[in-house]
């Protein structure tokens, strides 16, 4: 047997997952690659189910089979006003305002830089 495979049944599949398979080459048992995939053993032991079949697939693979079962919660957004939902007559006002009082003792660049904080701030 594989030493990959004797340590996955020492461990029992909940440290190492196998997203490819081992593959022997000729016969001078040259192994190939073998992608591993890390997991706790918390999500392993809620997630997933992994087992080597009874079955053999030839001589030169052995499949492990493992099975997930995921569930993504949905994230929580923020309710924020939207334009939709104001007047535009105030959103300007409040616009023009802002801008008036911000704007009224810089010049040049730090107007643009305040022009530009103003819009972000109002929206």
């Amino acid at each position: 047997m594989d030493p990959i495979i004797d340590l996955m049944n020492e461990f029992m599949p909940r440290s190492l997952l196998f997203s490819n398979e081992a593959q022997r080459h000729g016969k001078a048992e040259t192994v190939g690659n073998m992608d591993l995939v890390l997991s706790t053993g918390q999500p392993a032991d809620t997630r997933m189910k992994g087992a080597i079949p009874g079955t053999a697939q030839g001589s030169d693979h052995r499949m492990i089979e493992t099975v997930f079962d995921i569930s993504v919660t949905a994230s929580k957004q923020d309710k924020r006003l939207l334009f939709t939902n104001a007047s535009k007559k105030d959103i300007n006002n409040r616009i023009v305002d802002t801008i008036r009082d911000k704007l009224m003792r810089n010049r040049g660049q730090q107007k643009r830089n305040k022009l530009t904080l103003t819009g972000s701030e109002v929206a």
